[in-house]
């Protein structure tokens, strides 16, 4: 398996797993306990864990409008538009919604360099051009289809 030093490219950051209400249904501490429980069954012997960069606007602007992307960062987002994503807003929530992009992009650089690479996070398919829906915010596997670095 041809990857970085004989090892599996996996793209993680800790930003990963942000704090959400209390009794929130969304498993947010998923993310944090796949790289903790990767770690403690020995993968670091197999992988190597890579943290991602941020995605400029305009690799986010590949799949959505600019206005939803910014309105969603600055947090000018209306209440009926974070029903519907699922997710109450918060800097944080924007910083790692922004940064799980980065993270898919990362692994199919790493992908297409390595032969494989995995990303403990994304796949967040049921975000639209212009607004977010089923806690997906931005849709990471149309920002990085037509990939250019």
């Amino acid at each position: 398996m041809p990857a970085i030093g004989d090892k599996l490219p996996l793209i993680y950051h800790p930003i990963y797993s942000v704090p959400l209400p209390v009794n929130h249904p969304f498993p947010m501490p998923k993310f944090a306990r796949l790289e903790q429980c990767l770690k403690a069954r020995g993968f670091e012997d197999y992988a190597e864990f890579i943290e991602p960069e941020l995605p400029t606007d305009e690799q986010l602007y590949r799949a959505h409008s600019s206005d939803y992307v910014q309105t969603f960062l600055n947090g000018s987002i209306g209440e009926k538009a974070l029903r519907r994503i699922g997710l109450p807003w918060s800097e944080q929530l924007a910083a790692r919604t922004r940064m799980s992009v980065g993270g898919t992009l990362a692994t199919v650089n790493a992908a297409l360099e390595f032969g494989m690479a995995g990303h403990l996070a994304g796949g967040t398919h049921h975000a639209h051009y212009d607004f977010g829906s089923g806690y997906c915010i931005f849709n990471d596997i149309a920002v990085a289809a037509p990939r250019s670095s």
